[in-house]
């Protein structure tokens, strides 16, 4: 049957795609990030659309792993000061909302963390720590149409941005969750 052959391509084109963008996730950044979260009083996230659904997500888990955890627009009493950190998630780090929300937390002395494709965004420089989740690349297309295809809500590059986020904040949740075990459990 063509439907499911095309879902078996798509979902080995995906898992591929996954693979390539966490790839380029270096240690340091990981590293900085663990050490971040663990050493912030309150942690925020903040993202827009598909990529707020997968802060709520993250955030859902770590606040069952004991974090002061935080949504952005969502009602939150707290606010972010110096000795917090925000992770911020935007495929294109232009995200006005994600953007808006990381100016005021820099501002305000809070760390900031974004995940994005593009580091040079501005979501990027105003982050102390950029992950960048990319990868993906179709070799028929022109850099300016790969470009337009990730702008586009079902192209393969802004889906691959969010399955890949969403791999890495939940293997960030695992992490943790492995690591306040041993500090817990002796």
């Amino acid at each position: 049957m063509a439907e499911v052959d095309e879902l078996r391509t798509t979902l080995d084109e995906l898992l591929e795609g996954s693979k390539l963008a966490l790839e380029g996730v270096g240690e340091e950044q990981i590293s900085k990030l663990l050490e971040m979260i663990f050493k912030s009083r309150h942690i925020f996230v903040v993202g827009a659309g598909r990529s707020g659904l997968i802060v709520k997500s993250f955030a859902i888990k770590l606040a069952r792993l004991g974090f002061d955890i935080n949504v952005v627009g969502e009602t939150v009493l707290a606010h972010p000061e110096r000795g917090d950190l925000l992770i911020a998630v935007s495929d294109s780090g232009e995200t006005a909302f994600t953007v808006k929300a990381a100016s005021i937390a820099k501002r305000l002395g809070t760390s900031i963390v974004a995940l994005t494709s593009r580091p040079e965004s501005t979501l990027g420089k105003e982050a102390d720590v950029v992950i960048t989740l990319s990868g993906w690349k179709e070799p028929s297309l022109g850099e300016g149409r790969a470009e337009e295809m990730s702008d586009n809500a079902l192209s393969p590059a802004s889906t691959l941005f969010e399955v890949s986020a969403m791999i890495f904040l939940n293997s960030i949740a695992m992490c943790l969750q492995k690591v306040k075990g041993r500090k817990i459990g002796g």
